[in-house]
């Protein structure tokens, strides 16, 4: 038989222990106005440590628009002149009702100075004579400094979606300055695809 009576003699020193406990659980975890506490060493909200974040941010919710990008990865690089490039991969991409060629690429400039990346030079060439020229891009290749690494995608609205066989695809144009030879030229980033 449990002896009750010293739960019942104690039951005041028990409750005041259970509540103690309680609010020091509730201490550690939480400051006194309902907020997380920000960990020592972590200055990012405002930069005091136990600095109050109750307010939690407003979520906004944004309408995605549908996207499919059936990508075939390649992952080619090669060091040209002042740019690594890659070509990390290519295949039609259906956004906002239309379908486009995509090619996803990647520039190094290898430099001692800030150069640009001319992807407005984007082609994609297939014999005999046939070409299709970039029509935009998610990509800025302007003033990209020594060591600096631009990634984006172009995108090429004229492609037809049966296209296939060997192809050279022109992912941009770097410009040099040969001071030997006193003049300026511009240097086509290729890289040689079959497309299946």
């Amino acid at each position: 038989m449990v002896d009750t009576t010293f739960l019942h003699k104690n039951k005041n020193y028990i409750l005041a222990f259970l509540v103690i406990a309680f609010l020091l659980i509730l201490i550690i975890f939480y400051n006194v106005t309902g907020g997380f506490i920000v960990p020592a060493g972590d200055t990012s909200a405002g930069g005091e440590v136990g600095v109050d974040i109750a307010v939690p941010p407003r979520e906004v919710v944004i309408e995605q628009e549908t996207v499919i990008y059936h990508e075939k990865t390649v992952n080619l690089r090669h060091d040209y002149g002042l740019f690594e490039t890659e070509l990390k991969s290519y295949g039609f991409y259906e956004h906002d009702g239309k379908t486009e060629f995509r090619m996803d690429i990647w520039v190094h400039n290898v430099g001692t100075d800030s150069e640009d990346f001319l992807w407005e030079h984007g082609k994609i060439k297939q014999v005999p004579n046939i070409q299709y020229d970039v029509t935009s891009a998610e990509f800025d290749g302007s003033e990209i400094p020594s060591g600096g690494e631009r990634s984006g995608y172009l995108l090429f609205s004229e492609v037809p979606e049966s296209l296939s066989g060997d192809a050279t695809f022109i992912i941009g144009h770097s410009v040099a300055f040969s001071t030997i030879l006193d003049f300026t030229s511009q240097a086509p980033h290729t890289f040689e695809i079959t497309i299946n």
